[in-house]
């Protein structure tokens, strides 16, 4: 007689992972209309360096033990990433001086779908087919972008 395996039950799937995306996902969000709001009072300058400080704060009290073991050359790659970070959020907030808060987070947001395209020109390493997933993600919004001629031909079509 022979016996047939049955396969062993799976634990069941936990659901925070996925809100938790979904909730950092949604703070990332606002922190766009946000710091746009945030530049009514102060310069962007001024206005990442206090985000700077604070999070470096942060950083000092909650990972003293992990920090005080670094060596002097992990802390001149982290503060020559800081430095260019510093620079980059910069960039961006003076952007949202200028352009509105949406238009600046799907611009930032763009970054998912170009790192695998970058990996694959710069390192030579195919992107997997998640990645390539990802890259498609987005293509249908950026038909729909304003002022884009998919954008332009399907408000005229529709207008008539």
């Amino acid at each position: 007689m022979s016996t047939i395996a049955l396969p062993a039950a799976q634990p069941p799937r936990s659901l925070l992972p996925d809100l938790s995306l979904v909730g950092v996902t949604l703070i990332w969000g606002g922190t766009f209309l946000a710091v746009q709001t945030a530049l009514q009072w102060s310069g962007a300058f001024a206005f990442v360096g206090l985000r700077f400080a604070v999070a470096a704060l942060l950083a000092l009290l909650l990972c003293r033990r992990q920090l005080a073991g670094l060596n002097r050359t992990e802390l001149l790659g982290g503060v020559f990433i800081g430095v260019i970070l510093y620079f980059s959020y910069n960039l961006q907030t003076l952007g949202l001086g200028h352009i509105a808060s949406s238009t600046s987070a799907f611009l930032t947001g763009l970054y998912v779908p170009l790192v695998p395209l970058l990996q694959w020109g710069l390192f030579c390493q195919r992107p997997g087919w998640l990645a390539w997933a990802g890259w498609r993600w987005p293509s249908p919004a950026c038909c729909c972008w304003p002022g884009s001629m998919a954008s332009a031909s399907g408000w005229a079509w529709a207008n008539g």
